[in-house]
């Protein structure tokens, strides 16, 4: 089969293989940090990206196993990269383009940061839907025998 891909021209591309995940124990400094970046708005692949840090699943794995409290903490943290983000929208929107594609790329960021706001803090920052209605409401109430026009069947009783 790669003779044929090679004759119409194509070449296979070849990946290196991942570095097997080096299973990370727990320490309260090393959740701190990736808190902390975390709360700083810098992603979480970002960080495990880094020589030295622990793999996302690992992370995810103290999350669900809430080691430490790191549950709540990590909620905590992201709850405030969506305050910050939120924060940041303002001196987005008030910078000026000055080409198409930056034009494009600013209201990417603005976008992305809106939708984490929205979605880490509905409450705050979420979509209100309000309902309003008007005009008159008439409720009638009428009793069992009313409702059968008082009319009871006498005869199957």
């Amino acid at each position: 089969m790669a003779n044929q891909a090679e004759s119409k021209g194509l070449r296979a591309r070849t990946f290196p293989a991942p570095a097997p995940a080096i299973p990370y124990l727990y320490t309260r400094e090393l959740g701190d940090e990736v808190c902390q970046r975390v709360a700083d708005g810098e992603p979480l692949t970002h960080i495990c990206a880094e020589p030295g840090m622990p793999d996302s699943s690992t992370i995810y794995q103290w999350c669900a196993h809430d080691v430490d409290g790191m549950r709540d903490r990590m909620d905590a943290a992201r709850r405030q990269r969506a305050l910050r983000f939120a924060d940041e929208l303002a001196a987005l929107a008030d910078q000026v383009p000055q080409t198409k594609l930056e034009a494009e790329w600013l209201k990417t960021r603005i976008n992305t940061r809106q939708w984490i706001a929205t979605k880490l803090l509905p409450a705050t920052y979420g979509d209100r839907v309000q309902s309003e209605q008007s005009g008159k409401l008439t409720v009638e109430i009428r009793s069992f025998r009313e409702a059968d026009h008082g009319t009871i069947d006498k005869q199957g009783a």
